[in-house]
């Protein structure tokens, strides 16, 4: 069986709980941002649906009934699209498709009023049980440092800030809230009226600036749309850290990503890509040393 074969025969098996397909059915491959996933929207004269496969990413996530657990919590808030069956042996979940609704781009996740709507949807989300994982930093920076292999003296240093600043969030911000951290544009969808999230397998227990900082890193924003967001969150009300300690979060998820970049560099999915991302993400962590 060649590899279109295999993806077919994965997704009808994925489909098998909504019966047989009643007609000729396709798929599409769907682009997913940087991430190495198998992502596609199949088509069936019965509806159309979202079909993610699991890949062999390296870093601790949620598993496929873990991810569809949290998906399912957050799709009953109406903030992520409905689970509606997931496979665990095959790593598969599969979601609804919105048709009206469509993935941020970084440029749309910078802009002050999407600022301001991402702030009030992950106030929702962050209301949502934390029924997770709490997010143990230290020991996942720890993992990426030595799965990126041997390291430079360059890389030793960072992986000495990258340690001293996750123990220090660790002491700082408790477990207290539901962390959707993955917050890249593309795993924001908008439909006009409403946001929704995508992609919740790295779902942890954490406390609320680990979102923040995240949106704020992976999207780029500057100091004034990190300041909107901090705003915007708290509803004008004292945030309980300042701009700095946001900043200071915002270096510690880079240097995280970086190695974690370096790992999977090292690993079966798509090494090419995440050499790329760590060279992008070593980029902006030289500009700031």
């Amino acid at each position: 069986m060649g590899e279109e074969g295999g993806v077919r025969a994965r997704l009808e098996r994925a489909l098998a709980p909504l019966g047989p397909a009643p007609g000729a059915w396709t798929y599409r491959a769907l682009a997913v941002g940087g991430s190495a996933h198998r992502t596609y929207l199949v088509e069936r004269p019965d509806g159309q649906w979202v079909v993610k496969m699991r890949s062999d990413v390296v870093g601790p996530r949620l598993d496929v009934e873990g991810e569809a657990r949290a998906t399912a919590l957050a799709a009953a808030a109406g903030l992520a699209p409905r689970v509606v069956a997931h496979d665990a042996a095959a790593g598969t979940l599969v979601i609804e498709y919105l048709p009206d609704a469509r993935s941020w781009t970084v440029r749309d996740a910078r802009r002050d009023d999407n600022v301001v709507r991402l702030a009030a949807l992950l106030r929702r989300l962050h209301a949502l049980p934390p029924e997770l994982p709490p997010y143990a930093l230290a020991r996942v920076a720890e993992s990426y440092v030595r799965r990126a292999g041997t390291p430079t003296p360059r890389a030793a240093r960072r992986a000495i800030e990258l340690d001293a600043r996750a123990r220090r969030f660790e002491a700082r911000h408790p477990p207290t809230v539901f962390c959707h951290n993955d917050l890249a544009a593309s795993n924001v969808l908008d439909a006009g009226d409403a946001l929704v999230l995508i992609d919740f397998e790295y779902a942890v227990s954490s406390g609320p600036i680990l979102d923040l900082a995240g949106a704020a890193m992976m999207n780029g924003y500057d100091a004034h749309a990190r300041g909107r967001l901090i705003e915007a969150y708290y509803g004008g009300a004292p945030a309980p850290f300042d701009a700095a300690e946001l900043d200071e979060t915002v270096r510690m998820l880079r240097l995280l990503a970086w190695f974690w970049a370096g790992a999977n560099a090292r690993g079966p999915a798509s090494p090419r890509l995440y050499a790329r991302l760590r060279r992008q993400i070593g980029a902006v962590l030289d500009a700031e040393e």
